[in-house]
């Protein structure tokens, strides 16, 4: 066998490993992904992202009241330099 068709073999050795390789990976990520699926949200999470709307409600109200209250203010600068 010359060196060019021994090299060519091992190619497609190494692809058809690959291949397998990757296929394998394949199942056991689908398998892995498909049992976390089936299990519930841990009571203490779901508490957690609870509280994290809790505060991103808060934090858009202020956002919006302290957007309000400038408004307001300008409007009061602007009535004020009309006198």
């Amino acid at each position: 066998m010359t060196q060019f068709n021994e090299s060519m073999s091992m190619e497609r050795t190494e692809e058809s490993v690959d291949a397998n390789v990757g296929a394998g990976i394949s199942v056991q990520l689908r398998k892995f992904y498909s049992s976390i699926q089936n299990e519930e949200i841990p009571d203490r999470l779901l508490t957690l992202l609870e509280k994290l709307d809790e505060a991103e409600r808060k934090a858009a109200s202020r956002s919006s009241a302290g957007q309000m209250s400038d408004a307001s203010s300008m409007e009061a600068g602007r009535v004020r330099h009309d006198f």
